[in-house]
């Protein structure tokens, strides 16, 4: 049975509630709109930032567990509620990485707070052994940045091959690296720090590297 589209809304809208709360500075006029072409097949949701303060939700109402639909959506706003957070958006983005590897850690510590807070385990946030890690950090910090190419869908997307969500699961294996190194910072606490300053507290790479690493704020 198909969810009422205002109960729908209503509990999207309580899950931005939620995330406010977790997340004092969060646009206080946010607001969502629903787009099928967004839901991530298996997941029965998915999302992007679209605007700063527009989320762009995808739902699948025939999706069969509906507990599990539900507890996926939370997760999925709250993702994309700390986008919000941190100004990056599809378009008018506060802030830009110029870095596939930028772009990587910007969604792994998103991928985290909707693990923690959501109390979900997407596929996306599940990582290798530090030995493979290693070697996809090296292989990625390699790579340019055309979010318009085959190879960046791929990355983040797709299989790059036999590893699927590649991007996302190396940011939030950096992103777990900042918080073990650094146990006075909380994720809430990196919603405000740059993808360079993430890779520094992380300290999961040689010292050269940071020094190619920057966060651009757009005017």
């Amino acid at each position: 049975m198909e969810k009422p589209i205002n109960s729908l809304k209503e509990e999207i809208e309580s899950y931005i509630s939620e995330a406010r709360e977790l997340l004092p500075k969060l646009p206080y006029d946010l607001t969502f709109t629903l787009d099928k072409n967004l839901i991530i097949p298996g997941n029965g949701t998915g999302g992007t930032l679209l605007q700063p303060t527009i989320l762009g939700i995808g739902y699948d109402s025939h999706f069969g567990d509906k507990e599990l639909l539900s507890k996926n959506l939370r997760a999925s706003v709250l993702h994309e509620c700390y986008h919000a957070m941190q100004g990056w958006s599809d378009q008018n983005p506060m802030v830009t990485p110029e870095t596939l590897l930028e772009d990587g850690v910007l969604e792994g510590v998103a991928v985290v707070f909707e693990r923690d807070f959501g109390g979900t385990s997407p596929l996306w946030a599940s990582y290798e052994e530090e030995e493979v890690m290693q070697k996809w950090l090296n292989e990625i910090k390699s790579l340019e940045l055309d979010p318009n190419s085959e190879q960046y869908f791929d990355y983040k997307f797709g299989e790059v091959g036999a590893a699927k969500w590649m991007l996302y699961k190396l940011g939030t294996w950096i992103a777990d690296n900042a918080l073990e190194r650094n146990t006075q910072l909380t994720i809430i606490d990196l919603s405000t720090k740059t993808s360079k300053e993430i890779i520094q507290l992380a300290n999961c790479h040689p010292p050269h590297i940071m020094n190619t690493l920057s966060i651009h704020k757009a005017v």
